[in-house]
């Protein structure tokens, strides 16, 4: 009888395994991986999520997660409401440390009102989130929630971050996270659009035709935004607004290139903006379509 009992309970946790190992990978677990790996890729930093909640709330709910000295930075989407992702002081100053001084010190984070600057030296991390996220779900909602986000703008407290929200539920998601190897411990709270089931050919028309997210968007007629430059603060310090600047020729691609509507293109000079304060641009291809055919990149 006893044999009989535990082989029925075999059956069970058998069956229970191959229906998790079928499952989709749920928003949640892809946070987690994914935040690990954009902190190494982005910042080298050591990041490990040792607690993960999620619930559905209104954003008046968002004051029992997050508090007004954590920096609150907002992303707009062309196909859905704004999503919200809140660090708080112990790893913003991780984040910081860590790209300034190359180590994540023990010592606790002193209180002070958190800066654009701040906003522009975290979001790499919060866009590498985004982007190793949406490989790793499969559900099409899920799918969804992460895609078409840019940062918009750094919210300057919690009511305006809550405003701002325009959305009835959202999903909220509320990450504990050790970084540096032990060296402190941090919290991230995500705020994603709570989007409805949708059925997988909509998925499929929202990648492959919706908007695109990032430089390219808006670009004007003979330019293309092709990526992004990373560089170190002091290198663009100096750059004002709208400025450009001249990329250097081993850094440009050669041969003829296609303009936002994928026409073929003429050779052009290749150039940096506009740029923005925040150690990150674009680089632009100008004078495409004007007579520059044969031109080498300068």
């Amino acid at each position: 009888m006893t044999e009989q009992v535990n082989a029925g309970l075999m059956r069970k946790l058998s069956a229970g395994q191959g229906e998790a190992g079928n499952a989709p990978r749920s928003v949640l677990r892809a946070l987690r991986l994914a935040l690990a790996r954009a902190a190494d890729d982005r910042l080298n930093l050591p990041l490990t999520v040792i607690g993960a909640k999620q619930a559905t709330r209104s954003p008046a709910d968002l004051g029992g997660l997050v508090r007004d000295d954590w920096l609150l930075l907002m992303f707009a989407s062309d196909h859905g409401g704004p999503a919200a992702f809140c660090l708080d002081p112990g790893c913003v100053s991780a984040v910081l440390q860590k790209q300034t001084i190359g180590v994540v010190t023990a010592d606790p984070p002193q209180p002070r009102v958190f800066t654009d600057t701040d906003a522009a030296m975290a979001v790499p991390l919060v866009e590498g989130l985004l982007q190793r996220a949406q490989k790793l779900v499969e559900a099409p909602e899920d799918l969804s929630s992460l895609s078409g986000f840019e940062f918009s703008a750094r919210a300057k407290d919690l009511r305006s971050l809550t405003l701002a929200l325009s959305d009835d539920t959202y999903r909220m998601f509320d990450l504990t996270i050790d970084l540096a190897g032990g060296a402190r411990q941090g919290q991230i709270s995500v705020v994603l659009p709570d989007h409805p089931e949708i059925e997988e050919s909509e998925a499929v028309e929202m990648i492959d035709h919706g908007p695109q997210s990032g430089p390219v968007r808006g670009c004007d007629p003979g330019r293309a935004a092709i990526g992004d430059l990373s560089c170190i603060l002091a290198t663009v310090g100096f750059v004002d607004p709208s400025d450009r600047r001249c990329v250097a020729t081993e850094r440009c691609p050669t041969g003829p290139h296609r303009d936002h509507n994928d026409r073929a293109g003429a050779h052009g000079r290749w150039a940096i903006g506009p740029m923005r304060r925040d150690a990150r641009c674009s680089y632009q291809r100008a004078d495409a379509g004007t007579g520059a055919a044969g031109r080498r990149p300068a």
